[in-house]
C-alpha cells in the first residue's frame, strides 16, 4: 500500500483528493501549510508527494527542491498556476510531474498510478538501528532478519522512533507528530499502541527497544 503525503491549503480540494485516495486504497496524510509539510518529510518517508504550488509558509517550489536533497522520490504538483513558465519552473525544481486546478479525479488517479509505477525502479530505503531494520519504501520491518507484522500505526511509531534515535520523545510529542490527523487522541492511546509496538518487536527473550523515560516519554536506543 503506498503512502502519500498530500500538500494543500484549500481544505475543500484537500478533502476531496484525500477521499480520492483512500477510495484508491493508499494510506494518506495532509499537511495544510509548507511548515507542516517539512515536519511530516522529516518525520516520514512517503512513496509519492503531492504538492501545492502556493502554501502558506515555505511555499511548494521551496519544499521540492528541499525534498530533493534526501529523496529520489516522485512529486506531482497539483496547483491552478498553469502557464508554460509556472510548469518549466516546477519541474526544473525537481518535480516529475504538474497538474494544473481544476482536475478531474480520473486524470489524477491515472497519474498518480503512473508515477507510483515508475518509482518501482528506485532502490528500497532501509534503516537499520540495532538488530531492527526498516524499509520506508516497502513497510517491511524485520529484527535478526525475522519479518514483524505491525498495523500502520505501529508502523508510522517505529519509523518516527528509528529516524530520532536516542532521543527522549514525551507522549505529546507524539501525538503532534504521529497522530497529526487524529484531533481526539488521548495519551492513553500513544501509551496503548507502543505496548502493542513492544509485543510484536519483543519476544520474551528479547530486551524492549523502545524503553520508557519516567515521566519524561520513551526513547529508541540506537
Amino acid at each position: 500500500m503506498a503512502k502519500i503525503l498530500l500538500v494543500e491549503d484549500d481544505s475543500a480540494i484537500s478533502k476531496t483528493v484525500q477521499e480520492l485516495l483512500r477510495m484508491e486504497g493508499y494510506t494518506c496524510d495532509a499537511a495544510f501549510d509548507g511548515d507542516s509539510a517539512l515536519d511530516y518529510l522529516a518525520a516520514f518517508s512517503y512513496d509519492l508527494l503531492i504538492l501545492d504550488r502556493q502554501l502558506p509558509g515555505p511555499n511548494g517550489i521551496e519544499i521540492c527542491k528541499h525534498y530533493r536533497k534526501k529523496s529520489k522520490g516522485p512529486v506531482l504538483m497539483l496547483t491552478g498556476l498553469g502557464s508554460i513558465t509556472d510548469k518549466v519552473e516546477g519541474l526544473d525544481a525537481g518535480a516529475d510531474d504538474y497538474l494544473a486546478k481544476p482536475f478531474d479525479s480520473r486524470e489524477l488517479s491515472a497519474r498518480i498510478r503512473s508515477l507510483l509505477r515508475r518509482a518501482t525502479d528506485f532502490p528500497s530505503d532501509v534503516i537499520e538501528v540495532g538488530n531492527i531494520s526498516i524499509d520506508t519504501r516497502s513497510h517491511i520491518v524485520t529484527r535478526d532478519g525475522a519479518k514483524i507484522s505491525l498495523t500502520p500505526k505501529e508502523y508510522d511509531v517505529l519509523e518516527f522512533f528509528v529516524k530520532h534515535p536516542n532521543q527522549v520523545i514525551s507522549t505529546e510529542a507524539l501525538i503532534k507528530r504521529v497522530w497529526q490527523s487524529d484531533a481526539d487522541t488521548s495519551q492513553h492511546a500513544v501509551y496503548i499502541c507502543i505496548n502493542r509496538l513492544r509485543k510484536n518487536l519483543n519476544p520474551q527473550d528479547k530486551e524492549a527497544v523502545i524503553k520508557t523515560v519516567h515521566g519524561v516519554g520513551y526513547r529508541l536506543d540506537k
